[in-house]
């Protein structure tokens, strides 16, 4: 029972997390717990578990000299191999 709970709360925490990241995309780890007003090791391990299903994608960079972690959602053109993606290309509507 307590399993889960803990994987309904996970799921309920992600959920939330990716309707933020979604509506202000590219923040650090540090900034999206300050919007949501939880943990940085909440936040990151949420993000976490949506970069491995494939939801976001994170990214190295450098603001003000520090190194942060910018999550964004992952685009709808990830979801296609190249192939498919020239397949709608060539689509006539």
């Amino acid at each position: 029972m307590a399993v889960q709970a803990r994987i309904r709360d996970g799921a309920d925490t992600d959920y939330e997390l990716y309707r933020v990241i979604n509506q202000q995309p590219a923040n650090s780890i540090y900034e999206l717990a300050k919007i949501t007003g939880w943990s940085t090791g909440r936040v990151r391990g949420s993000v976490m578990r949506l970069e491995r299903d494939g939801y976001v994608c994170t990214e190295r960079s450098i603001r003000n000299g520090k190194a942060v972690l910018k999550v964004s959602p992952v685009g709808w053109k990830q979801y296609f191999t190249e192939a498919e993606l020239e397949e709608f290309r060539q689509m006539k509507f």
